[in-house]
């Protein structure tokens, strides 16, 4: 029989394998690539690991020993090796779904559970790998931002810190104004400043919140402390611009809500989608309505208007001159007749 060998991975550290075997029944050695003697079902050994392996790199075989079975070639593959040391730490805190390490070994891809330090050998020029995310739950995860993929070409060791990120997300009801910071992940324990302007016509109403750490009220900016997955929407209402000339009022009323606004220029904010009433009450027998002038047009005196970006409406009146020529006629006959009383009775 002859014994060879082939070394996958390459090195030149290493010495090459004697093979133990039987021959007459007595245990002989020989190097690879000489015929020998063997004796028939005898067992045979090859050195393993080779010869100038460490404990940081090594040249091992899967097949060792064999059998003596027939005449011929056996040949044996060494794979060359090198150790890889994988740890990891969390900042942050909570329960991280275990890591799973991905290595070549022996010409194969294997996963590992990463439960604390883990020391592996990987096949030389074999590449490993980690996950860079772990994730609890679409809200939640855990994030190296070190390299967590490569190849191995001597012993190495990787450190890997995995943060606690929890998902924030930043909203409004209507594009209403501008809202900060973007929605996305961050730190848990960190803080974030929200905050929210208004743009022209609107007027903010306050953020509404949910989540454990989440913030809800109407200040524009405030700190939150991220402690859990949150939301925050930024609620903005539209304004309707009323303006009511000389001559009379107008009444309004809204999902429950009712008032009066006399002349002049008015802001009602009111949830994006709303419909207003509005009826105009004109001073009576003095002026008359005209209805409301809005944009590409004119609504009646009793009208509704729907509000979900800023409007401006204009209600009109008109001075009654039926009204206002009676009136003057009926002053104009009581100067009269009180002046002709005054004459007859300077005459008398």
């Amino acid at each position: 029989m002859t014994f060879e060998y082939s070394i996958q991975g390459g090195g030149s550290a290493y010495s090459p394998p004697q093979v133990s075997y039987f021959s007459f029944g007595v245990l002989n050695k020989t190097p690879t690539g000489v015929s020998v003697w063997v004796d028939a079902l005898s067992l045979f050994s090859f050195t393993n690991p080779l010869a100038g392996s460490t404990f940081k790199e090594r040249w091992l075989t899967l097949t060792p020993n064999g059998t003596a079975s027939s005449a011929g070639v056996v040949s044996v593959l060494y794979y060359h090796q090198f150790l890889l040391n994988v740890s990891y730490s969390v900042v942050g805190g909570g329960m991280p779904p275990t890591p799973l390490l991905n290595v070549t070994h022996f010409g194969s891809v294997v996963s590992y559970p990463l439960k604390g330090a883990v020391s592996l050998w990987v096949d030389s020029g074999g590449s490993y790998s980690v996950q860079s995310v772990l994730m609890y739950s679409k809200n939640e995860r855990w994030i190296s931002l070190e390299v967590t993929t490569g190849k191995v070409y001597s012993p190495l060791s990787v450190s890997l810190v995995y943060y606690h990120q929890y998902f924030v997300s930043i909203s409004q009801n209507a594009q209403g104004g501008s809202v900060s910071p973007t929605s996305g992940w961050y730190n848990a324990s960190s803080s974030v400043t929200i905050s929210a302007t208004a743009f022209k016509g609107w007027q903010f109403e306050g953020w509404l919140g949910s989540g454990a750490s989440s913030y809800t009220g109407n200040a524009s900016t405030q700190v939150v402390t991220i402690t859990s997955p949150i939301n925050e929407e930024a609620v903005f209402y539209p304004g309707l611009n009323v303006t009511v000339q000389t001559g009379g009022s107008v009444e309004y009323s809204f999902s429950g809500k009712s008032g009066s606004l006399a002349s002049g220029n008015h802001v009602i904010y009111v949830p994006p989608g709303t419909t207003v009433q509005l009826t105009e009450k004109p001073i009576p027998i003095l002026f008359v309505s005209r209805g409301f002038e809005v944009s590409g047009g004119f609504l009646p005196s009793n009208a509704s208007v729907l509000v979900d970006a800023p409007l401006s409406i204009k209600a009109l009146f008109s001075v009654n001159y039926v009204s206002v020529g009676a009136i003057t006629l009926a002053i104009a006959i009581v100067i009269a007749v009180v002046a002709l009383l005054r004459i007859r009775k300077a005459q008398a």
